[in-house]
This record gives C-alpha cells, structure tokens and sequence, in this order.
C-alpha cells in the first residue's frame, strides 16, 4: 500500500491513523506509520514494549499473489500485490512475517473459501505469504483478536 495515498477515514469502522509513539532504534521502514485498525494500532505498541522484539516493520514488504476474477463473463487469473501488516526480528534470531485480521476473515474450510470472496481473496494472500516466508527464513502468523489478548511472541 501506498502511504502516499494514506488518507484516514473518519467515517471507516475502524480506527485508522499514524503511529508516531515509536522508538527510531526498533522501528525500520518508511514513514510515517500507519495504522488501519485498532488491532494493529495494538499490534504496534505491543511490537514497541515488547523486550523480545529487536526491530520491526510496517508493510515493509510487498508479496505478489495470483487469484481468479471474473472478466467480461470469464474467469481469468489476475496478478496483485500483498503488502503483509508486520515484520517483526525476535533477539533469539526468529523472524515473523506477521497478518493482522479478524478471526471472521481467516478462512477455516475449502468451502468458506470457495463460497465468500473475502475468504478466498485472504487465503490467495496467505499462500503467497506461506511460500515467500518459507523462501526468506521467516514463520508466517496470522494473529486474531484473540491473540492480542495473550502471549504473542
């Protein structure tokens, strides 16, 4: 995503801003920081406070996926970009590719993926991330709300 373009809806249902409370020694990537919800909003101050994390970043990266569309009555498969919410260094030396979406977005059968776009859409990304990550020396999460109510790293 561009930040760039980056403009905070304040009519959107969820929370969007800048992040602007961040350590300069923990955080790499471009500026300033956005945020589109409150869960990454959370996800953030999590990644600042956490002694675990050596460094982080905020769609740092740009993965590219292919999916099915329908076009002039055809399905065709169509190239786009995934730009992952986080990268996150652990000092033990783990690195964690890491998607922030609520559980009613996370695909749990073939059937919710072949039946809603949002599901599908989601588990295209995902396997995209799955295979650069495992390419790159990286674990990819994908952390619901209910993970930020616990232990994340």
């Amino acid at each position: 995503m561009s930040i760039k373009n980056f403009n905070p809806q304040k009519n959107s249902k969820f929370l969007q801003g800048f992040f602007d409370k961040y350590n300069p020694v923990k955080y790499y990537g471009e500026r300033p920081i956005i945020y589109r919800s409150s869960w990454e909003l959370k996800f953030m101050r999590l990644c600042e406070f956490n002694p675990e994390v050596e460094k982080w970043t905020s769609e740092g990266i740009k993965i590219p996926y292919v999916m099915r569309e329908l076009v002039k009555g055809k399905y065709v498969e169509k190239r786009h970009n995934y730009y992952p919410d986080f990268l996150v260094h652990l000092k033990n030396g783990k690195k964690i590719l890491i998607e922030v979406k609520p559980l009613n977005q996370s695909p749990k059968s073939e059937t919710q993926i072949i039946r809603d776009p949002v599901h599908y859409k989601n588990a295209r990304k995902w396997k995209a991330a799955l295979a650069w990550a495992k390419l790159n020396g990286y674990e990819f999460r994908i952390i619901n709300e209910t993970h930020l109510k616990t232990k994340i790293f």
